[in-house]
């Protein structure tokens, strides 16, 4: 075995790292050259982008008739449990869902409904709120929302607050 003076070893340790850093340095450069080669258009000439599909780009404007933003009612709690949806059709371009609202407490509440047309995708077409001011203790009252939504297949989904009258 050769034994280099210590200065030379050191010396070639540098060299070999300097020289693993320049070699890391250019094969990183021509990965990134390689990879952005990737992202040209092709060389035909013609720069104009194409469109890209969208599945929301075919779905239809939602319709949007509400007076209050869903949560704001004071001191509400969730009753789905509380209502029934009875019919959901379509009908001459709009759907009418029908139901009812059972009050199991001990004191009139206000119900507020709200009704969402949802396509196969889950994307809102429709939303529509329903107020039921006062339905005593223990009583059940009926609502009904009309929705000017004409796309066949749609799902009816409620969501239902409930707050003290």
């Amino acid at each position: 075995m050769t034994t280099r003076p210590a200065l030379l070893r050191a010396s070639a340790a540098g060299s070999r790292s300097a020289l693993t850093r320049s070699a890391v340095a250019v094969l990183g450069g021509a990965a990134l050259v390689v990879a952005l080669a990737g992202c040209t258009g092709g060389g035909d000439g013609d720069a104009s982008p194409s469109p890209t599909p969208s599945s929301t780009a075919a779905a239809a404007p939602a319709v949007t008739d509400i007076q209050d933003d869903p949560g704001t009612a004071p001191d509400f709690v969730g009753a789905l449990q509380d209502v029934q949806q009875t019919a959901c059709e379509l009908d001459g371009g709009a759907y009418t869902v029908t139901g009812t609202a059972a009050n199991p407490t001990d004191a009139a509440q206000h119900y507020r409904i709200y009704v969402s047309l949802l396509d196969g995708d889950q994307a809102t077409l429709g939303l529509t709120q329903v107020d039921l001011d006062s339905v005593a203790a223990g009583e059940t009252a009926e609502w009904e929302a009309q929705l000017a939504v004409d796309s066949a297949d749609l799902s009816c989904v409620l969501r239902v607050e409930r707050f003290a009258a």
